[in-house]
């Protein structure tokens, strides 16, 4: 008989942490589950680790590929999972060990097909925090998205039906923020969305990881991921949800081109593609982006780097004036800015 829960845990070279995040699954107290684990072409002795647990407990399902990055280990899973319901885990974090209970009881009481659990993020490289409202409750996916908008792009630390991701599946080959180039499709199914409050998932920030090994310019994929999500929300008349992320969409290309101006030798392909994808913005989103954002509280915080943006595009094109640069200069005392400044400085000062 199928298990009530499949549990998808792409794994890539976490060794150090790979036990603790397994035995955490061992330890809940509902225990009608499979972990349907994809070791992604491990070299440190991580695939090892899931035989010899798939060795001790038939729960534990392994699948070694080639590596092909996290979205196609989570394909891979999804493709054969049998549970009724199907979670995510990363295999450097963990779960509280009521986790699943808490959640298919919230879901058996709302009747959902989804339901949002608390996380609580630690690690060496933050503050411990939790994430998401305190008490249990109904939230509209927006307004849980303008309020705890991390929350809504992580696939972990939820619960779903797995029919929900029918037809639904990761993008193979971006290795950040592939998460957000789904899940508003799946929980933008639903007016209201049950949320289970507490620190049901453990979300580990660590050396090492994603996002806490310094900037790349591969980071520069998670504009693919805003621009999917602003087009969605446009075509599905989520006004509030379209306009915030084009707020987060300015947000991120400031610190993205500020991080590409302080790197040696900076790819110039890239840096026009990002100025390029700027412009389209601007021409497309600005003017509206930047009434709304003027009379709504939620917005102001990113008002000024979407100005900034603008400026600096000014000061880029073949058109762009010192005086542009000074008034930058003088109002963004920002090491990142600056250094873009004094490469527009001398670019400009070589045309004259």
């Amino acid at each position: 008989m199928p298990p009530l829960f499949s549990i998808i845990i792409p794994v890539y070279n976490v060794a150090p942490y790979l036990r603790e995040c397994l035995d955490s699954v061992l330890a809940q107290t509902f225990t009608d589950w499979e972990a349907i684990c994809v070791d992604d072409g491990s070299t440190d002795g991580s695939g090892s680790i899931l035989d010899e647990y798939a060795a001790r407990d038939s729960r534990f399902r392994v699948l070694h590929q080639d590596n092909a990055g996290v979205s196609a280990a989570r394909n891979k899973a999804l493709d054969v999972a049998n549970g009724e319901w199907l979670t995510f885990l990363d295999a450097d974090d963990l779960l509280a060990e009521n986790a699943f209970a808490r959640l298919i009881d919230t879901a058996r009481i709302a009747s959902a097909d989804i339901v949002i659990g608390g996380v609580f993020r630690f690690g060496t490289c933050c503050k411990d925090t939790l994430v998401g409202p305190l008490e249990d409750g109904l939230f509209s996916p927006e307004d849980l998205y303008i309020r705890y908008n991390s929350l809504c792009a992580w696939s972990w630390g939820k619960i779903y039906k797995r029919t929900l991701w029918n037809g639904i599946r990761f993008p193979v080959g971006m290795a950040y923020s592939e998460d957000r180039c789904v899940m508003h499709k799946v929980l933008y199914e639903y007016h209201k969305i049950p949320f289970a409050a507490g620190d049901l998932y453990h979300y580990r920030i660590r050396h090492g990881s994603a996002y806490s090994s310094g900037w790349k310019p591969d980071w520069i994929q998670r504009h693919m991921a805003f621009a999917e999500q602003i087009r969605f929300f446009g075509e599905h008349a989520y006004r509030k949800a379209e306009i915030y992320t084009v707020g987060l969409y300015f947000n991120y290309v400031s610190y993205d081109l500020c991080q590409l101006a302080r790197t040696n030798n900076p790819d110039r392909d890239l840096l026009s593609n990002v100025r390029t994808e700027l412009r389209q913005f601007k021409c497309q989103y600005w003017d509206r982006f930047a009434a709304v954002a003027r009379k709504e509280k939620w917005a102001h915080q990113f008002l000024p780097c979407g100005d900034l943006m603008i400026r600096i595009e000014m000061a880029m094109s073949s058109t762009g004036k010192i005086s542009v640069l000074k008034r930058i200069w003088v109002t963004w005392r920002h090491d990142g800015v600056r250094a873009i400044c004094r490469k527009l400085f001398s670019r400009i000062k070589g045309r004259n």
